[in-house]
């Protein structure tokens, strides 16, 4: 092995001692399998939790009407959404709830 190459092998290792140091610095080590004390953990708002932004199941049982109503009246234009995707959308409560007081 070259000089060279050993001298990159150590800047690999202290590399990597250094970002590990920062990530354990940095977030707290969860021994749970619980997805809430994850979230917690790391200061991450667990999936359903969230009154900002619902996808369609969410949003259908928060209006109590069906799923497909949902994803119709979004289709139309007549509540607002946000596509994240080629299958993902999801809705903000607030704008939807103005968008149903409201129509125009």
């Amino acid at each position: 092995m070259t000089e060279i190459e050993e001298g990159l092998k150590a800047i690999g290792r202290l590399l990597a001692e250094g970002i590990l140091e920062v990530l354990e610095a940095k977030s707290p080590v969860v021994q749970s399998n619980n997805r809430e004390d994850f979230c917690s953990a790391s200061k991450i708002e667990p999936a359903g939790r969230s009154e900002a932004h619902m996808d369609a199941v969410q949003l259908a049982e928060h209006l109590a009407i069906s799923q497909q109503s949902v994803w119709r009246l979004a289709r139309e234009g007549t509540i607002p959404s946000i596509r994240l995707g080629r299958r993902t959308m999801r809705f903000n409560v607030r704008e939807v709830m103005a968008a149903i007081k409201s129509p125009e």
